[in-house]
């Protein structure tokens, strides 16, 4: 499995690309339904994550014991922040465009160091994920025409739809490859 770009198997993969694919031609045809609708997903995947560290911090080992506090107070702090854009998610918008831009140019970064380090053939889909992010990330937090709510959602459908399509290929190279 080629990290950063499958799940934990190719069907997830697959799935996970279907489900970007979606999510994206949504925000690309529907851009005004697809703003509140992806706060709410945001909102969703964030009180999910935080729900499954908390647990996670509560049922560490002794020997990872020095990990329960940290895996509980970060999922009680996300936790709060999935109910404040389920509260606020006009107040809460803005802040979450600029942690998915910055998560993109982490993620970016991180897929074009594995597409280095990675010693298979097809550590081109890890460059290419990773550029595509890189430059989305870079382009909501510098270029100031994204500032308008639509065009930032059809950039952002872009981005799905193009991750989508990458997530897809390699869960297909996957099962092909019998991995």
């Amino acid at each position: 499995m080629i990290p950063g770009l499958g799940s934990l198997n190719w069907k997830t993969s697959i799935l996970t690309g279907l489900f970007a694919v979606i999510v994206g031609f949504f925000a690309l045809l529907f851009p005004s339904i697809a703003g509140p609708f992806l706060l709410l997903l945001v909102a969703f995947v964030v009180i999910v994550t935080s729900i499954g560290l908390i647990i996670s911090g509560y049922s560490v080992s002794e020997e990872d014991s020095y990990l329960q506090w940290p895996l509980m107070i970060i999922g009680i702090l996300l936790l709060l922040l999935g109910c404040i854009i389920i509260i606020f998610p006009q107040e809460s918008a803005t802040i979450v465009v600029y942690v998915i831009a910055i998560w993109a140019i982490v993620m970016g970064f991180q897929n074009m160091i594995l597409s280095i380090t990675y010693a298979e053939t097809r550590r081109g889909l890890l460059a290419i994920k990773g550029i595509i992010s890189t430059i989305f990330g870079l382009l909501i937090l510098f270029y100031p025409p994204l500032s308008s709510a639509v065009l930032l959602l059809q950039v952002f459908g872009i981005y799905l739809v193009f991750l989508g399509v990458l997530s897809v290929i390699v869960g297909l190279m996957e099962r092909s490859s019998g991995e």
